[in-house]
C-alpha cells in the first residue's frame, strides 16, 4: 500500500497563494500582518508575471522549514510510502524515512540531510545542490541529477547509486555489493566500501577507490588533460580495473617493495606480496608496460600508461 501525503499539495498551494507574503511575515517576523496582497510591501515579494513566485530570502527559508516539518511528520506504519516534492525555488533541509520501503522524489533548488532509514528505499533528486543523503539499511536506489553532490552514503545493503553532475564528492556505497555509476567533470572521494562492488566512473578528474572486497571498476576519462587516480591498501581484495587512459594507483601503507608488478599485453597486474590482494588493470588506450613509481605525500604511487 502506498501513502501519497496530501501535505505536499498543501505546500504547493501555500506558496502560490496571493497572500504568501503575509503568511511568511507572520511565520518569521513579529511584524503586523498585511491587510491585503495588493499592499505595496506585498508587491515587493512578487512579480505579477510569476503567479506568486516568492523571491525573498525569508520566503525561501519558510519553504525549507515547512517542507522539513511536513516530510519529517510522515510517520506511517505502512510497509511502503511515497512522497513527491516539486518546487523550483524550494529548499529541502531534512527528511527521515520509515522502516519500510520508502520512495522520495524531489525536484527543488537544494536538498540536504535526508535519512531514508531501513528498508529498500528509492530516492530521486533533481536539484542544484544535493548533500548528506543516507540510504540506511536495505537495498536502496539513488538517482541524483545535480550540479554538486556531496556526502551520498548507501550504508548497509546492496545499493544502486546513480549520480550525474559537475562536481561529485564523498560517495560511499557502504557494506554490501553495490553498483555505483557517476558521471561528472570532477569525481573525488568515491568508494565502494565493503563488498564486491561494481563502479562505473566517467569524468575529467577522477579520484576513487573500490574499498574492501573484489571490485570491478570501469574508468572513462573525458577531456584531453584528464587525470585519474585509484586508491588501494592491503586488505582491499582483488580489484579489476579497465581504463581508457593512463591511471595512477596510490598505495596506502605499502611501498614499491611490497608490490610485485607484471605486464601481459595491455594488462598490468600489481600484486601485494604475501597476500591475495591485487589490482588487474587493463588499458584500452595506452601502454600498460609504461609504468613508474613515485613517492607523493608519503604514499607510493604507481603510474601506468
Amino acid at each position: 500500500m502506498q501513502a501519497q501525503g496530501p501535505d505536499v499539495s498543501a505546500i504547493n498551494a501555500f506558496y502560490r497563494n496571493a497572500n504568501v507574503s503575509q503568511y511568511v511575515t507572520q511565520l518569521f517576523t513579529a511584524n503586523t500582518p498585511l491587510t491585503s496582497s495588493t499592499n505595496s510591501s506585498a508587491r515587493n515579494w512578487q512579480n505579477d508575471s510569476d503567479s506568486g513566485y516568492v523571491r525573498n530570502e525569508v520566503a525561501e527559508r519558510a519553504m525549507a522549514r515547512i517542507i522539513e516539518i511536513v516530510t519529517l511528520g510522515k510517520d506511517t506504519s505502512s510497509a511502503e510510502t511515497s512522497t513527491t516534492v516539486s518546487e523550483s525555488f524550494g529548499h529541502i533541509t531534512g527528511a527521515t524515512g520509515t522502516s519500510g520501503a520508502d520512495t522520495l522524489t524531489m525536484d527543488t533548488r537544494s536538498v540536504y540531510g535526508i535519512d531514508m532509514g531501513a528498508g529498500d528505499d528509492v530516492i530521486t533528486a533533481r536539484s542544484d545542490r544535493v548533500a548528506n543523503i543516507s540510504g540506511g539499511a536495505g537495498n536502496d536506489t539513488f538517482n541524483i541529477s545535480t550540479d554538486v553532490a556531496n556526502g551520498i552514503h548507501g550504508d548497509d545493503g546492496d545499493d544502486t547509486i546513480n549520480i550525474s553532475g559537475k562536481l561529485v564528492l564523498d560517495v560511499d556505497g557502504g557494506s554490501g555489493d553495490d553498483i555505483i555509476k557517476v558521471a561528472a567533470d570532477t569525481i573525488r572521494g568515491v568508494t565502494g566500501g565493503a563488498g564486491n562492488d561494481t563502479m562505473t566512473l566517467e569524468g575529467n578528474r577522477i579520484y576513487a577507490s573500490g574499498g574492501t572486497g573484489d571490485d570491478t571498476v570501469t574508468i572513462t576519462q573525458t577531456g584531453r588533460n584528464a587525470v585519474a587516480e585509484y586508491g588501494f591498501a592491503k586488505g582491499d581484495g582483488s580489484d579489476t580495473i579497465t581504463s581508457n587512459g593512463a591511471l595512477s594507483i596510490r598505495f596506502s601503507g605499502l611501498t614499491d617493495k611490497d608490490v610485485e608488478v607484471s605486464v601481459s599485453g595491455n594488462m598490468l597486474t600489481a600484486k601485494v606480496a604475501g597476500s591475495d590482494d591485487q589490482i588487474s588493470l587493463t588499458l584500452t588506450d595506452g601502454d600498460a608496460s609504461n609504468f613508474s613509481w613515485t613517492l607523493d605525500n608519503g604514499n607510493y604511487v604507481l603510474k601506468v600508461g
